[in-house]
């Protein structure tokens, strides 16, 4: 096996689980971010091995790619006829653990809609950083932002975030 062909597979080893929380966290759909995923790193082999480009930082060219086909999802979401496998007739009973789920769930719902009120730059760098688990170092890479400057980001959208939950009337428990 040669060099790239290693690479490839070390970047898929190290990189497809935060690709894939990335994806998932932007779209909300697990089957959507697994196929999303999936299309991104098969992507990044035609444009390394198909076409003979060089990709010299994979990390970053997979997020590239995983932005790209979001963005792509979101422009032709529209256009797309509503699937009826989405749409249940079954109710359940909630026992202790779905209640348990259903309070995460609302609670993080809860952060996304406050994430969504920031401004982009401080919504893109909390989602590196909390979501992604990725370093001051690497979003700084990602971003082309100092450190000293992602830092100051992340600590005035998360005082933001604080700040929207308390004046709004949820009661994070």
């Amino acid at each position: 096996m040669d060099s790239l062909n290693k690479q490839f597979l070390n970047a898929y080893n190290e990189y497809s689980k935060n690709i894939l929380k990335h994806i998932y966290f932007r779209v909300s759909d697990w089957d959507l971010a697994q196929d999303l995923t999936q299309e991104t790193f098969f992507r990044t082999w035609q444009y390394a091995f198909n076409h003979g480009n060089e990709v010299k930082d994979f990390k970053k060219f997979l997020y590239m790619v995983a932005n790209n086909l979001i963005v792509d999802y979101y422009r032709t979401k529209d256009k797309r006829p509503l699937s009826l496998e989405n749409v249940s007739t079954k109710s359940t009973l909630v026992d202790s653990t779905q209640e348990k789920d259903m309070d995460k769930k609302l609670k993080r719902e809860i952060f996304e809609r406050h994430l969504k009120e920031l401004k982009s730059c401080y919504r893109e760098i909390i989602k590196y950083r909390y979501l992604q688990e990725l370093n001051i170092q690497e979003i700084s890479k990602l971003t082309g932002r100092s450190p000293n400057n992602i830092s100051v980001l992340l600590h005035r959208g998360i005082k933001k975030i604080k700040k929207n939950i308390l004046d709004s009337s949820y009661i994070m428990t």
